[in-house]
């Protein structure tokens, strides 16, 4: 479920280093495509899940995904505009 953000975990360790890199779009892009990948899988698992708790949980990472994209968003415009 969480391979996406697997394949941009060093960028996301660096994150400084990455919103101050040359390539920043292109790093904040695929960051942002793998918060979205890993919303939909989160989202399209959600009504599979065993209890009412485990919905809650996923609902809860599905808003945690599509919180940290927007986060990252403002953290980009913000670098780019200092």
């Amino acid at each position: 479920m969480f391979e996406a953000l697997e394949e941009v975990a060093d960028d996301l360790d660096q994150l400084d280093a990455t919103l101050r890199s040359p390539d920043v779009a292109k790093r904040v892009m695929a960051i942002c495509k793998a918060f979205d990948a890993t919303a939909q899988r989160i989202g399209d698992a959600t009504p599979a899940a065993a209890s009412e708790r485990a919905r809650s949980d996923m609902q809860r990472l599905f808003h945690g995904m599509i919180a940290a994209r927007q986060l990252l968003i403002q953290l980009a415009v913000r670098q780019a505009n200092a």
